[in-house]
Order: C-alpha cells, then structure tokens, then sequence
C-alpha cells in the first residue's frame, strides 16, 4: 500500500510504499524530496541575512536549530575570528531549549494520538500555544520567527514582561505536562506498541549517518552540547543531564523525550536566571554607546530592505556588544549521563 504524500499525516511532504501483514510492517520504501522547492537555488540570489528566513521553512516544528545550524555556517566561514559574546550564547541556548520542547511536546502527544491516547495532546497544545506566544513577542512572529542573527543576537527581546511569563510557563506547565504524560508510562497498550518496535543498533546509527535522539537511544552518546563544539560551549556552564537508551526502540525514544522535556525545563530555568538580575542572577547589561537596535517594520517592505537594515543597524554591533554575566558561566557543573528508567 502507498502511505502519503496526500495523506493528512504525511503533510504532502513524504511518500511510503509498504507492505503489511496485519499491523506488521514488512517491508518499506521511504521516497524524500517533496519538501524540496528549491530553496538552495532562491538563496543563490540572497545575501546572508535575505537567507535565514528560508531556514525556518525546513522544520517548521523546530525552526530555531535550522536557523542556529545556519548562524554557525556562517560565522565558521567568516574569514576574520569573531567571538560570541556570553549574552548570545545565553540567548541561542534558551530559544533551542524553547524549539526543543516545542519539537517534543508534538512528537509526543501526536504518537500517544496515534496509539489511541487523545488527551495529551490537547494539554502538549496548550503548551505549545503558551511558547509560540513568547516566540511572537520575541520576533513577531508564531512560527517562522527569523530571530537568529549571524555573529549576534538582539538581547532587547529579554524585557521584564518576556522573562516573567516564560518563569509562569515553567512553573505551570511542568505539572501539567506530568500528569499528561507520565501516566502514559503505566498504560500497557502504549508499551507494547511501542516496545521494540522500529530498532535500529548503534551501530546501523554510525554507518548510516543517524545522530540526535535516535543515536542516543541506542546508547551512542552523541549530543553536541557534551562535545563542547562551537556555538555550544555555553552548555558546559549549566547542570543538566542527556539521557541514553538500551534497546534502540521506539519505546526507549519515547521515554527519552519525556525526560528531555523535564531537562528543558531545568536549563531555561537557568537561563532566565542567568538573564534576569531579579532571579538573582548577574543579568545581561548592554553597551548603551553601541547597542543592537531592533529593525522595525521597514524590513517588511521589500526583499532588499533586510539587507540595508543589517548593514545599517546589525553590522556594527557584531564586534563591539560589551555583554558582562559577571562570573556566572566562568565555572559550573559537568553534565551528567543517565539511563533512562
């Protein structure tokens, strides 16, 4: 049978030939591409700030890490050394923290729908719909935020108001969240269709290209924010945990992301803390003689206002923001490594 591309759930982007002995799948031809439109080629014709937007239309669910990929793809090829300042690195973290649980609450509510279990799903949204909000008042915009900028970041974004309600988010919707999913844990229909189902061994992960999640959850422990790489060398200053699998199956996957979700929580609690001097935290103070200045509704105008806005507004700041966090990220706790139980 052919599953998509006009499916609902293969949202017109993937095409699957399969065969089927009852729920049993026995064979399967993924065919990729239906995403493809050419963006490679529009951003022939851009410059660098005029591409970004593209990167949001990649993975509409987790937008800020196409976009992070794509910062750092450009800083890596800039021909003079730059440095990002501690500010930036704190606001990278604390939006890829807000994308990943965007990313997870879907993942997460969409399978327990799929396996016949409705209500978490209307709790995950709700959430869901409480992050986009922030997104939209740090960007103005829901999903296709365009927030990250090349070798800065506007740390204006960081108002009273915006660090306020993402502290009520934190503190409301862990409970929310655990009581929508981690009674799911104890559902034994859930379990058996999710256990060793969709196996892969560490090493198909290696040969094939496999990383993130799927890697760990056959316990290969690649996570970028460990390895300390280069725009993530932020996370060694703050305490939290990557979890591992043992079976490489959907059901370790699952469990994998409810703890990530959890951890997300602990690292923007951090993050706010680090930001916010009335959490107790230094705070981020700006350079008021050179400070990011926000590009307003002219960048709207045309294709080629972006541009002129970076090179006027964006451009000087790169090298001289003076962020100071005092000594909060100079020492802080090794991450630790657990198992999922």
């Amino acid at each position: 049978m052919a599953f998509g591309p006009q499916h609902p759930a293969a949202h017109g982007i993937l095409k699957l030939q399969m065969q089927l002995h009852g729920e049993v799948l026995r064979w399967i031809d993924p065919q990729f591409g239906y995403l493809h439109r050419g963006s490679e080629k529009l951003m022939e014709g851009r410059n660098v700030l005029q591409a970004l937007p593209y990167f949001d239309r990649f993975d509409y669910v987790a937008n800020l890490f196409q976009e992070h990929a794509y910062c750092l793809a450009v800083e890596a090829l800039y021909t003079v050394p730059t440095h990002l300042t501690t500010g930036v690195q704190l606001a990278r973290v604390l939006f890829d923290e807000v994308s990943r649980l965007l990313n997870h609450l879907l993942t997460l509510s969409a399978t327990a729908l799929d396996l016949s279990v409705m209500g978490p799903i209307f709790w995950a949204f709700e959430e869901r719909e409480a992050l986009m909000e922030l997104c939209e008042q740090a960007s103005g915009a829901r999903m296709h935020t365009a927030l990250y900028r090349p070798f800065g970041f506007d740390l204006s974004v960081f108002t009273g108001v915006f660090l306020r309600e993402l502290s009520q988010f934190l503190s409301r919707c862990g409970r929310s969240l655990a009581g929508a999913f981690l009674g799911l844990l104890n559902n034994r229909s859930l379990k058996s269709r999710l256990s060793f189902v969709g196996q892969i061994s560490l090493a198909k992960t290696t040969s094939y290209g496999v990383t993130g999640l799927i890697a760990r959850s056959c316990g290969g422990l690649y996570d970028l924010r460990l390895q300390g790489r280069p725009g993530y060398t932020i996370y060694r200053g703050l305490a939290f945990r990557t979890f591992l699998g043992r079976r490489g199956d959907n059901l370790d996957r699952f469990l994998i992301r409810v703890k990530e979700v959890a951890e997300g929580f602990r690292i923007l609690s951090q993050c706010v803390q680090a930001l916010n001097p009335t959490q107790g935290g230094p705070g981020v103070s700006l350079d008021t003689s050179n400070h990011t200045v926000r590009v307003g509704a002219k960048a709207f105008t045309g294709w080629g206002a972006p541009s002129h806005a970076h090179r006027d507004l964006l451009l000087p700041t790169y090298h001289s923001q003076a962020v100071s966090v005092g000594r909060w990220a100079a020492h802080g706790p090794s991450p630790r490594v657990a198992q999922p139980s």
